[in-house]
């Protein structure tokens, strides 16, 4: 690998996932390393996540953390309480959070200013919620500190990368070490964000440290009356000046975390809505194209898509599966392989050409080959999808967290290819994704959030 390329991959590292290598221990060093290593038992409620990161237990099932630490796996399954493994049923993410744009990495390598790095950071939700399939046993969950946490000192913990503030840490890692702990002040607390400062002795408190890389949305805790609360969860690390040279955990450097006090509706709202359907499958009706059509104002909505889909592809005595209410599905949405998964273990390759969600639609890959058309009379999140000249509506907006690709059925003309997009793809919101690909099928006509990827050419195998 050139040295070009090397450089590249650890500003990468650094800012396409700062904040996502943030959150462990970086320590003083004149104080020695056995004093800021603590046991499992100190604080039982942290939970580990598979490789890297952390979260915390702030209800019997459910489990908080930054969402960038969750971002690179999406196919999450299972975490760690108190050393027993523990199977992860939803995960949800906070709308707000946006991944970092790859060409912002490449403006600040050329240019050696990461400034604008850090405005796209500071205005991201990174807050995301773990619902478990079981209530844990045996460990009490950590109440949220919802006051001001202005002066107040904070505990911070964390089994990630470890370094001095001299010289700081080494961002490749190793990113899992020994669970350790530390202590700083709270220099700021407003909007989204906790702000502490790394002090150097002698100002430094006697177990002074700062988050460092690998346990991204560990505890950020503070003292009330004799107990710890959690006020903030750790997100990322300031980078002033050139990104490329940028090294972790020195004396000076600011550390933020997620406010959870600016959070706290969407958590109480978020856990109450969910829990309360947690185990309630959407009610699933088969009717006809035709009762669909009536019952969902489908013409209206459709436009100019509606000719399309109901005439050219599907008969109105075809049948059509309506899911009644909001739906959640670990699984993938795949009917191009054998077998099909979809909407859990209650999807069977269907006889239906439409499938209607009246409500929000959250699950993992999407591939719409074999159906005629999706209709989603919410919001639609996902992992990714890949479109090929099948309808897709959605009422809202629609979240792709890894990729939206679009595919012809083939090499149309220019002309004809301008009008695909449009006729086939109708999201009333805003899309949204890191990247976005497309061949003889451009999507320009969507309103793509300013985060989001650049429209590129799919390269077809």
């Amino acid at each position: 690998m050139s040295a070009c390329m090397v450089t590249r991959c650890l500003a990468l590292a650094l800012l396409l996932a700062a904040p996502s290598m943030a959150g462990a221990i970086v320590i003083r060093d004149d104080v020695d390393d056995a004093r800021y290593r603590i046991p499992a038992s100190a604080l039982p409620a942290l939970a580990d996540l598979p490789g890297e990161g952390h979260g915390v237990l702030i209800a019997p099932r459910w489990v908080l953390t930054a969402a960038h630490a969750i971002a690179w796996q999406p196919a999450l399954r299972e975490l760690s309480i108190a050393g027993v493994p523990r199977r992860v049923q939803r995960v949800v993410v906070h709308p707000g959070y946006r991944t970092l744009p790859r060409d912002l990495v490449d403006a600040a390598l050329a240019s050696g200013d990461a400034s604008r790095l850090m405005a796209f950071i500071a205005g991201s939700d990174d807050i995301a919620l773990l619902q478990l399939a079981e209530p844990v046993e045996g460990v009490g969950p950590i109440e949220i500190h919802a006051g001001d946490a202005t002066g107040k000192v904070v505990w911070i913990v964390g089994k990630g990368a470890t370094g001095t503030g001299v010289r700081g840490h080494d961002p490749q890692g190793p990113n899992r070490t020994e669970l350790r702990h530390a202590f700083n002040t709270i220099t700021r607390a407003e909007g989204r964000w906790l702000e502490y400062v790394f002090d150097a002795p002698p100002a430094a408190l006697p177990l002074e440290g700062m988050a460092g890389n690998g346990d991204s949305g560990g505890p950020m805790l503070v003292d009330v009356d004799g107990h710890w609360e959690l006020a903030g969860l750790t997100s990322w690390k300031r980078v002033d000046g050139n990104p490329a040279t940028f090294r972790p955990g020195i004396y000076g450097q600011i550390s933020y975390g997620v406010r959870l006090g600016h959070y706290i509706d969407w958590i109480d709202d978020t856990m109450t809505s969910t829990t309360r359907n947690a185990d309630a499958r959407p009610n699933r009706r088969t009717l006809t194209v035709a009762e669909v059509v009536a019952a969902f104002d489908l013409e209206r909505r459709l436009g100019e898509g509606f000719d399309d889909l109901i005439g050219n592809r599907l008969e109105e005595d075809d049948e059509a599966l309506v899911l009644d209410g909001d739906t959640v599905s670990r699984g993938d949405l795949d009917l191009l392989h054998e077998p099909p998964m979809a909407f859990g273990d209650a999807w069977h390759r269907p006889r239906h050409g439409l499938i209607v969600v009246d409500g929000n639609l959250t699950i993992g890959r999407i591939d719409l080959w074999g159906i005629d058309g999706l209709i989603v009379l919410g919001d639609l999140h996902c992992d990714s999808i890949h479109l090929r000249e099948e309808l897709l509506y959605v009422q809202g907006d629609l979240l792709a967290r890894d990729a939206v690709r679009a595919t012809a059925a083939q090499d149309w003309h220019e002309a004809m290819a301008q009008t695909l997009g449009p006729l086939h793809v109708h999201v009333k919101g805003t899309a949204s994704s890191p990247v976005v690909q497309t061949w003889h099928m451009p999507l320009r006509h969507l309103r793509w959030t300013q985060d989001s990827g650049r429209e590129q050419p799919l390269v077809l195998q």
